[in-house]
């Protein structure tokens, strides 16, 4: 009976791990927040030497945007790939040209690479690769792998998440169980990690030049959604530009704690550090006439989306604005960088009618992430606000590699006018940083109900053994996974205040979707506890 119900509460646990999006921590500190970044950013560092161009060498659309990204950087002609890639329909008007198999992609893209980088790149200079268009989007497997099982043996990935590990054993691994970013909320820059760490299984950051095909710029004859988020990377930014965050009253119990977790989190980060912030929590889906700086909301899974498209012209008004040169954008949508053809295919919306609006830059997913696997915004738009470029904010912001997510822009783009150190109190709770038990989550009240430093809004490690785990981790035995510790309470209708993590005096799937935002991170970040992580 017990085994019974051990494998009946896997499977719970399993399913529920999907629910937040149908789709479906941070790490410790060492040192004071409020720590200068002067010493890394005092003046913006751009070195395109460091970036390598890869282009579909069949397709003329590709070499084209590839030879404008090219000029308008100044990267060397030792820097500019062509692959060998199948000649793709000129236009790039067909989505199977986005896909490729496990078997081509090893074939078509990745030994052709690594044999380029070997070639061209002897001293292990190259940190950045972006991809053109023609380049695929999406590694799929086949048979697809069920959503139930997805996070534990799914082998499906973006083309940019694989390049990135190239070469390391994570490449083609299943699921996210071992995949855990060893860059994700680290202080150091990535040219430093690569030095602290040469043997890390993240290589490269990669990103993508993408948008629409259509229209053709008419002056380059290369696409202007295209020429448009290139151009805007290096543009100056309006001083009045704002960072919005949208968030949703509404959402589901499975998917509410995101709100705390990603948009709330955001909304304080951004006002600690006295960006001008609007931080959106009424019951509509939000729209501005003024300009954006950065942008997250929960896109077409708002129960009040606007529209087909969710994004652009919507009843004469322009949804959610237009967006400054050198703007941001993050949507929690699952499968929002699906596609890039023209005409659009909706269901879910879409980042690149965001690049059509402007955005310089977008992080996305070509496929189902699970809530869990999704780019944190709070530490995405406070890196780049920090003045890194805008490649080592994204991967510093996603929680795992070899998976879904993908980066739209130009890696090396920096704000305008960086900020040059982090706000004593971080998250506005009222705590400084070096005393508050949860320096990313406002928490007023600190309820630490383990006493173990960390406060219950960033402690789903019920066990204590530095890391939140699922039931179905193969690392356990005959112990229970922190989700499994967490299930009775909600199946039972009892309370201990150790499991209610947003402090709203019961245990529900609220809790029950925070502990999954959770899985595989360690607890934290607390200026409490010190850790091992840099920041």
């Amino acid at each position: 009976m017990i085994l019974i119900a051990r494998k009946r509460l896997q499977k719970v646990a399993l399913a529920l791990g999907l629910t937040l999006l149908t789709l479906g921590a941070s790490c410790n500190s060492d040192s004071e927040f409020g720590t200068t970044f002067e010493a890394l950013y005092k003046a913006p560092r751009i070195d395109y030497s460091e970036v390598l161009v890869v282009v579909n060498g069949n397709n003329e659309l590709s070499r084209a945007v590839g030879r404008y990204y090219q000029n308008a950087r100044k990267i060397p002609d030792a820097h500019f790939v062509e692959l060998p890639l199948p000649a793709y329909t000129p236009d790039l008007s067909k989505r199977s040209d986005e896909r490729i198999s496990r078997e081509e992609y090893q074939r078509q893209i990745r030994d052709p690479l690594l044999q380029e980088l070997a070639a061209r790149d002897p001293t292990n200079k190259i940190q950045f690769i972006v991809l053109m268009p023609g380049i695929p989007l999406r590694v799929t497997q086949s048979p697809p792998t069920p959503l139930e099982e997805l996070i534990v043996r799914s082998s499906e990935a973006s083309v940019d998440a694989e390049i990135a590990v190239l070469g390391s054993q994570l490449e083609g691994s299943p699921g996210i169980l071992d995949a855990q970013n060893p860059f994700y909320n680290a202080s150091q820059s990535f040219a430093e990690f690569r030095k602290q760490k040469p043997d890390s299984k993240l290589r490269y950051l990669v990103t993508r030049i993408a948008g629409y095909p259509t229209p053709l710029d008419p002056e380059t004859q290369i696409p202007r959604d295209i020429r448009n988020l290139i151009d805007s990377a290096v543009a100056p930014a309006p001083a009045a530009a704002r960072f919005v965050v949208d968030e949703d009253p509404q959402q589901p119990l499975a998917r509410a704690g995101a709100n705390l977790l990603l948009l709330q989190s955001t909304a304080a980060v951004l006002q600690a550090m006295r960006l001008p912030t609007l931080h959106d929590r009424e019951a509509k889906f939000f729209f501005t006439s003024e300009e954006i700086a950065g942008y997250t909301s929960w896109g077409s899974n708002d129960t009040h989306r606007l529209g087909t498209s969710t994004y652009g012209e919507i009843d004469e008004q322009i949804v959610p604005g237009r967006f400054a040169p050198r703007s941001v954008a993050i949507d929690i949508v699952s499968t929002n960088a699906r596609s890039f053809v023209s005409p659009p295919e909706y269901g879910q919306s879409l980042v690149a009618d965001l690049i059509r609006l402007g955005a310089s830059g977008a992080a996305g997913h070509v496929a189902e992430p699970s809530l869990n696997g999704v780019a944190r915004p709070q530490i995405f738009f406070r890196e780049y606000a920090l003045g890194r470029p805008a490649a080592e904010a994204f991967y510093q912001s996603i929680p795992h590699l070899s998976w879904m997510n993908v980066y739209v822009g130009d890696p090396l783009m920096q704000i305008a006018r960086p900020s040059t150190a982090l706000p004593d109190d971080l998250d506005g709770d009222g705590h400084r940083n070096r005393f508050d038990n949860c320096v990313e989550i406002p928490n007023p009240s600190q309820l630490d109900s383990d006493d173990d430093g960390f406060g219950n809004a960033c402690d789903a490690d019920f066990d204590n053994d530095g890391i939140v785990s699922p039931a179905f981790n193969p690392m356990l035995t005959n112990r229970r996974g922190d989700l499994e510790s967490i299930l009775p309470y909600l199946s039972n209708g009892g309370y201990s205040d150790r499991f209610d993590l947003n402090e709203d005096g019961r245990i529900d799937m609220v809790d029950i979707g925070i502990v999954q935002m959770n899985l595989f991170l360690p607890p934290g970040p607390s200026g409490r506890v010190r850790s091992t992580q840099t920041r």
